[in-house]
């Protein structure tokens, strides 16, 4: 398997490795790409204005502590989809305490391809459970990454918000989840057969609460009890009313004509970009930097640090294989020569120094 792996991987970069990368960072992301800046440019943009559409609907204010989302977006979905055999979009995800990276196939972002949607769940999903009320409950935090996943952009920056797919279906239960099992329940609590049922109904409820001018407001209501210490329900209780009303008003809404929800003022319109063109050797180290950043098999480091020990060997004064070979020597267990590595490559380029 590890054989299989470390070909897959080598096809992954006979892709990527050669290319011209280039990095794209604004206020909240960092981009890297096998692709021209302005391809990045583009990418970023869409997804600073979703940034900042998704903050407006779940009520989270960005935190100027929190590291910078680092996106990584290559050429050849189907090498990332088989090297990462992490889920059907051919992208991958990964979040941990020094912060979130994601492997998205090039240009998804502009074309609005299914790359696009899983970081757009994704970025919603690790949003909701970082920001405080930190024990939102699963309906909301389902309900509301599902209704987001779902936007598209088009090129004036108005945003529409369309049905996603897995949701039609399970809505046409006759028997859908009640209302009081979905207000206090998650996927991990509910039976497999019923996961997808509670999410389409979490969907159902976060699209309703959101678009209905008579709960408008109440979300925010919900959430303070929430922060407050309230349970899901007796939260749910004193901001929506009584809980079989809302479940009645909830079959009308869908008994009503769903439609796709376009949205004008999807700011930020304009997006200041730090932009860059990687030199060669740099590029050459980045397809190991993804696979140490969130690489599908730990058993790799070895593989990896042994290319980047051999890559230095090539271009000795390069601050970037530097940077890359300390992280690798780090994840090795390597100390002496991650820090070796680490300060060389402070010394070519300090303002790298954080």
């Amino acid at each position: 398997m590890r054989f299989l792996i470390v070909l897959l991987c080598s096809f992954l970069f006979s892709q990527v490795a050669h290319a011209e990368w280039s990095k794209v960072e604004t206020e909240h992301f960092i981009f890297y790409g096998d692709s021209p800046v302005e391809d990045l440019k583009n990418d970023a943009l869409r997804l600073e204005r979703f940034d900042g559409l998704m903050r407006r609907y779940v009520k989270a204010s960005p935190d100027p502590r929190a590291p910078k989302l680092v996106v990584y977006s290559l050429r050849g979905g189907d090498a990332i989809k088989t090297v990462y055999q992490k889920d059907v979009f051919g992208a991958f995800y990964s979040s941990g305490a020094s912060g979130a990276i994601a492997v998205v196939p090039n240009g998804s972002a502009a074309k609005g391809g299914a790359g696009n949607g899983f970081l757009f769940w994704q970025h919603t999903l690790r949003t909701l459970l970082q920001t405080p009320p930190t024990d939102k409950p699963g309906w909301y935090v389902d309900g509301y990454s599902l209704m987001l996943e779902a936007t598209s952009f088009s090129y004036d920056g108005t945003a529409t918000l369309q049905l996603p797919n897995g949701v039609a279906q399970p809505l046409l239960n006759e028997n859908p989840i009640a209302m009081e099992v979905l207000l206090t329940s998650s996927t991990q609590t509910v039976k497999p057969a019923e996961q997808w049922n509670f999410r389409a109904r979490s969907w159902l409820l976060a699209h309703y609460l959101t678009f209905t001018k008579e709960r408008r407001g109440q979300n925010e209501i919900f959430l303070a009890r929430i922060s407050e210490g309230l349970a899901p329900l007796a939260a749910a209780q004193s901001a929506f009313g009584d809980i079989s009303q809302l479940g009645k008003d909830l079959d009308d809404y869908l008994r009503g004509k769903l439609r796709s929800w376009k949205i004008p003022t999807a700011a930020p319109q304009t997006v200041d970009f730090k932009a860059t063109v990687l030199d060669g050797p740099t590029g050459l180290a980045m397809p190991y930097e993804i696979l140490l950043r969130g690489g599908p098999d730990p058993g790799l480091n070895e593989t990896v640090v042994r290319s980047l020990r051999a890559l230095n060997a090539r271009y000795p004064h390069n601050a970037g294989v530097l940077t890359s070979l300390a992280e690798a020597e780090l994840n090795t267990d390597n100390f002496a020569a991650a820090e070796i590595a680490a300060d060389e490559g402070l010394k070519l380029a300090p303002e790298n120094r954080s």
